[in-house]
Formats: structure tokens, C-alpha cells, sequence
């Protein structure tokens, strides 16, 4: 399967249409790294919304932080994509392997690639933005950007549920939650976290401080990926029904009552 990266974005438009682009090819070659596309999309797409409306302080500096996830993100796959596999992040690294090997559920495909994007890529992208200048207005627009997301998250959950995974609210409940004993993560836990790193980044006073900072962050990343990866079930014959549901019926075949009303304006090519 050929995936269309091109040079690295410059503005929030071409990162929107990039992701897009991915996550379309993604889709067509029924590959299932492509939900963490579409939640990633739905999310910035948000963002971008709320930049018209004069949402944050600096518009500058969140299009560059946006715009430097994104970069981070395409870097690593294509480096996953052309088996540079020693430039890629373990927490990556274990992410794209189990959702392009069909290894996990859906819902795993998901979080993995959220744990990677916000446990790891959030706290590179702030360091190579820079915090340093004006501190306090930063921290203020990266909590904005949160909320962002947090305002995305029902959209989200219905574009996931008429693309990927039917019965979303259901499967809620049978699963154990991601933010349990077991498996530690939440979007608001990994965005705490990340601005921690990145503070650990800015305030390094040497390169021995600095890749320590890094270490870290590679390694707890990839902790959390390797638990995500375990069985999301307290009785493994649900796991063993939710695999079979799947098998029987694939994801891309499936048209849920709400993706056939709501096809259209969510931009959704039902087949």
C-alpha cells in the first residue's frame, strides 16, 4: 500500500488535508491504523474551529504546535512505513505493529495510538515550539487545547462508532476502562503529563539532563502501550467474542444507521 507523504506541513490547512489524505489511504487499504487518524483529524479540525473564533491567546504559536504533532506523527510512520525502524519511538513502534497485524481490538488500535501521540509526541512537539517565552500564556493555550478536545469528544465517539466500531457505547461498558488499575491512561492524565515533560526538556541544564528528560519520556510511553496491549477484558472470553464479532463483520464493511444519516455531513465516504 502506497501512502501519500509529501514534504512537511507549513500551515494548519496542510496538515488538516495531509492527515486526511493518510487516513483515506489508510482507510481504502483497510488498514486499522487508521482510527487513530480519524480521532486525530475530528480533533484538529476542532482546533482549527476554535482558532477562527479567537479561542486562544497566541494563534501563532498553537498553529505551530499543531502543525508540529503533526510532522511528528508522518516522520514516524514513514519511517515505520520504509523499516527505519530504529528512528521510530517504541511506544509507535508498538502501535502501528499491532494495528496494521490486525493483533488487537479496535478500541486497543485507539488508545494505542492516543497513548503514543499524547504520552510521547505532545511533550517532543512543545519542546521544539518552545515554552520558555511567556510561560504562563502558553500553559494557558495548551490547557485551552484540551478543552478542544475534550469539546470533540462526542463527535468523536460518534464518527468512531459509524466508522469503526458499532455498539461504541456498549462496548464502553463491557470493556474495563483504559483509565483503570491495569492500564493507567486517560487524555487528561497524558496531557498533564506532557506539559511535565516538557517543562523537564525546558529546564535540562545540560544534554546529560536533557536525555534523561527523553529516556523517560520514551519509556513510559512505551510501558503504557505494552499494558494497552494485554487483554482489555477481566474474562477473556469477551475479548474472544469481541475478535469474532469483528472477524464476521470487518469494519469497513460495516454501515451503521447513523453513518447512512449521517454520511454525508460528517464527509464520510460509506463505500
Amino acid at each position: 500500500m502506497h501512502l501519500p507523504f509529501g514534504s512537511e506541513y507549513d500551515s494548519m490547512d496542510s496538515a488538516v488535508r495531509g492527515l486526511v489524505a493518510l487516513e483515506q489511504a489508510l482507510r481504502v487499504g483497510h488498514d486499522r491504523r487508521a482510527i487513530f487518524l480519524t480521532a486525530y483529524v475530528v480533533v484538529t479540525r476542532e482546533v482549527k474551529r476554535n482558532m477562527r473564533q479567537k479561542f486562544f491567546q497566541d494563534n501563532v504559536w498553537v498553529t505551530r504546535y499543531i502543525v508540529r504533532c503533526a510532522n511528528l506523527y508522518c516522520k514516524f510512520l514513514a519511517d515505520f512505513e520504509y523499516d527505519n525502524l530504529e528512528a521510530v519511538p517504541k511506544s509507535w513502534k508498538i502501535s502501528f505493529t499491532t494495528s496494521k497485524g490486525s493483533a488487537g481490538l479496535l478500541m486497543q488500535d485507539l488508545l494505542l495510538g492516543l497513548n503514543a501521540h499524547m504520552n510521547h509526541d505532545l511533550a517532543l512537539a512543545l519542546d521544539g515550539v518552545t515554552i520558555d517565552q511567556h510561560r504562563a500564556v502558553r500553559y494557558q493555550d495548551y490547557t485551552l487545547l484540551n478543552e478542544a478536545w475534550s469539546a470533540a469528544t462526542i463527535l468523536l465517539k460518534e464518527r468512531l462508532e459509524a466508522l469503526y466500531i458499532p455498539g461504541l457505547r456498549l462496548l464502553k461498558k463491557t470493556l474495563r476502562p483504559a483509565a483503570g488499575e491495569r492500564i493507567p491512561f486517560s487524555p487528561e492524565k497524558a496531557a498533564a503529563n506532557a506539559w511535565e515533560s516538557a517543562v523537564a526538556l525546558a529546564n535540562a541544564h545540560n544534554e546529560r539532563e536533557r536525555g534523561h528528560a527523553l529516556a523517560c519520556l520514551e519509556d513510559r510511553s512505551a510501558v503504557l502501550a505494552r499494558l494497552l496491549t494485554l487483554p482489555t477484558t477481566e474474562q477473556p472470553e469477551t475479548a474472544d467474542t469481541l475478535r469474532q464479532l469483528e472477524t464476521t463483520i470487518p469494519w469497513w464493511d460495516h454501515i451503521s444507521p447513523y453513518r447512512r444519516r449521517r454520511g454525508k455531513t460528517l464527509g464520510v465516504r460509506l463505500r
